[in-house]
């Protein structure tokens, strides 16, 4: 009887590895599928994503993305990360509500540039 038990746990084991294995080589094979458009040294990110049109698209609003399809797969769930997130649950007093709104005001002020974002692209991304 108990050999017939370390029989059948050994099987299952076995298969479990087989499984593992075949998980391994399905995740390596995607991996190098997508590598190919991977960014790996430092001159191929500075062409990428360098330039005045690139920095507006990425840094001037939270969810921004270069190369990406539009809008990408994931972009409803990224549009909801910011540098302002904020994850206490208390009441925010008046004085915060101010203190916010003034961040976020210096933020875009500092980040957009007006010979950038004309009429059309702002009307583009608040469609999205």
């Amino acid at each position: 009887e108990f050999e017939e038990e370390v029989a059948i746990s050994q099987v299952k084991r076995e298969a479990r590895l087989e499984r593992f294995d075949k998980a391994r080589r399905l995740v390596v094979q995607e991996l190098e599928e997508e590598s190919v458009h991977w960014l790996s040294t430092p001159e191929e990110v500075d062409a990428a994503l360098d330039g005045d049109a690139n920095i507006q698209k990425l840094w001037s609003r939270s969810g921004g993305f270069v190369g990406a399809p539009l809008p990408a797969e994931d972009a409803d769930f990224w549009r909801y990360e910011s540098h302002t997130w904020d994850m206490s649950r208390t009441y925010r007093s008046g004085r915060e509500k101010l203190m916010e709104e003034i961040e976020e005001l210096a933020y875009y002020d500092s980040n957009l540039d007006p010979k950038y974002w004309d009429d059309e692209k702002i009307q583009f991304q608040n469609e999205l």
